[in-house]
C-alpha cells in the first residue's frame, strides 16, 4: 500500500459537541494486504465498511478482553472503545473505502447512553451494541453517490441519535477539550477545582462518561500525540517531540510507548510500513456535489 486517501468532514456546529470528525478513508493495499496496529488510544470510533471486509483480525494472547465480532462472520462497521495497548492488528486485503466517526471525549456517552468503559479495549460490532438505525446507516452509505452524500447521511443518523438522547451536559465537555487540546502537564485536581467538582466526583463521572481514569487518558492522549507528530514530521528528533508533547524527560516517552504500542519509538517506527496518507479536508457537504 503507498497511499491512504483521506477526506475528512467536521460536523455542522450542533453536533460539534459530541463529535470530532468524520472521515472517508480510501486505499488500495493489494495482495497480502496490510495490518493496522490497534494501539492505544484515547478516541471511541464507529467504523462503517464501504463495499468491502475486514479480512481478519490479529489479536494479541495478551489483551485482557477478547474482540468482540459476530460468530461466523466479521464485521461491515463496528466499534473500537478506548485502548490501554497494544490489542492486535485488523488485516485488509485489496481495495479498502472505510467511514470512521471520531466521537469527543464525552460525546459517545451523550449520543448514546452507553457508558464507554464497558467498550474499554473491546473492538466489535457496533449494531448489537446500539441499534438496528447502525444496519440502516450501514446500507444507505453502501448506496451512497458521492462523498458528500456519505456525510450528509452519517449527520443525518447522528442527529436523529441526538434527538432521542435525554443525556445533557455534564459538566466534564470543558475539562475534557482542554486535555485533548494541550499538550502540556496539568493536575487533575486543577482540572476537577475548574470544573466545581471535588476530586472523587471528577474522577467517578470521568470514568463513567469518557472509559478511563483521568490520568490514564492523559497518559494515551500524549503517547497519540508524540506518535503523530513523529508519522506527519518524521524530521523532527525523538529529544524535540519529548518536549513538545509535554514529557517529563525521554525515559517517561519510552516507557509509554512500551506500554501503549509494544514497542520503544524508535524500534516502532524503523519496523513501521512506510504509507503516505493524502488527507483532504471538506468543511461543508451540505448542498455540494463531489
Amino acid at each position: 500500500m503507498n497511499m491512504v486517501q483521506t477526506v475528512v468532514h467536521i460536523p455542522q456546529p450542533l453536533l460539534q459537541e459530541y463529535v470530532l470528525s468524520i472521515g472517508i478513508r480510501t486505499f488500495d493495499c493489494g495482495e497480502p494486504g496490510f495490518y493496522k496496529p490497534m494501539r492505544a488510544q484515547h478516541e471511541i470510533h464507529m467504523m462503517f465498511m464501504i463495499n468491502c471486509k475486514i479480512h481478519d483480525f490479529v489479536n494479541l494472547a495478551s489483551s485482557q478482553k477478547m474482540v468482540i465480532l459476530k460468530k461466523g462472520s466479521l464485521p461491515d462497521f463496528g466499534f473500537s472503545g478506548l485502548l490501554t495497548s497494544l490489542k492486535g492488528s485488523i488485516h485488509f486485503k485489496g481495495y479498502v473505502q472505510l467511514l470512521v466517526i471520531h466521537f469527543k471525549p464525552t460525546g459517545f456517552y451523550r449520543l448514546f447512553g452507553l457508558p464507554p468503559s464497558d467498550l474499554t479495549d473491546c473492538l466489535g460490532d457496533a449494531d448489537d451494541l446500539i441499534s438496528k438505525e447502525t444496519l440502516e446507516l450501514y446500507e444507505q452509505l453502501h448506496e451512497a453517490k458521492s462523498v458528500v452524500e456519505m456525510f450528509q447521511l452519517t449527520e443525518s443518523f447522528l442527529l436523529a441519535t441526538l434527538n432521542k438522547s435525554r443525556i445533557k451536559a455534564l459538566g466534564l465537555e470543558k475539562a475534557t477539550n482542554f486535555m485533548v487540546s494541550q499538550p502540556e502537564t496539568y493536575s487533575v485536581e486543577e482540572l476537577a477545582y475548574h470544573s466545581n467538582m471535588s476530586l472523587k466526583t471528577f474522577e467517578r463521572k470521568f470514568i463513567k462518561q469518557v472509559g478511563l481514569s483521568p490520568k490514564l487518558f492523559a497518559r494515551i492522549r500524549r503517547f497519540n500525540l508524540a506518535l503523530d507528530l513523529k508519522t506527519y514530521q518524521p524530521e523532527l528528533n525523538w529529544l524535540d517531540i519529548c518536549y513538545r508533547t509535554g514529557y517529563y524527560d525521554p525515559l517517561h516517552m519510552v516507557k509509554d510507548f512500551k506500554k501503549f504500542a509494544g514497542l520503544s519509538p524508535s524500534i516502532l517506527f524503523k519496523n513501521a510500513a512506510s504509507v503516505y496518507e493524502n488527507i483532504l479536508e471538506y468543511p461543508a457537504p451540505s448542498g455540494q456535489q463531489h
